[in-house]
């Protein structure tokens, strides 16, 4: 594993879903729909997104810990691809690091 890799799944940020508002979920015909509550938006998520925020509806993970769950190989090209989708998750205002 190279040292970016092991940045992100040494990272001890503590990711959560937003605490500002509502976020629910649907599947339709093997899509992922997510609607937020506080900013009224709704987003196209992937499967692996619609993994991540059902993880974290259940409570706050690491990077590591969703990487984990994700069952990814030992991909440093996957740790910081999974790095920037956790910031454009919470640049939706769908997560967010834990003490904010």
């Amino acid at each position: 594993m190279n040292h970016s890799a092991d940045a992100v799944t040494c990272d001890p940020t503590l990711w959560r879903v937003c605490s500002l508002g509502d976020i629910s979920w649907e599947q339709l015909d093997g899509e992922w729909f997510v609607f937020n509550g506080a900013s009224g938006n709704t987003h196209y998520v992937n499967e692996a997104s619609a993994k991540i925020l059902r993880r974290l509806s259940e409570g706050p993970a690491t990077a590591g810990a969703l990487y984990d769950m994700l069952g990814k190989p030992d991909d440093p090209t996957y740790l910081n691809r999974l790095a920037s989708h956790l910031q454009v998750l919470s640049g939706i205002g769908l997560i967010e690091p834990v003490g904010t």
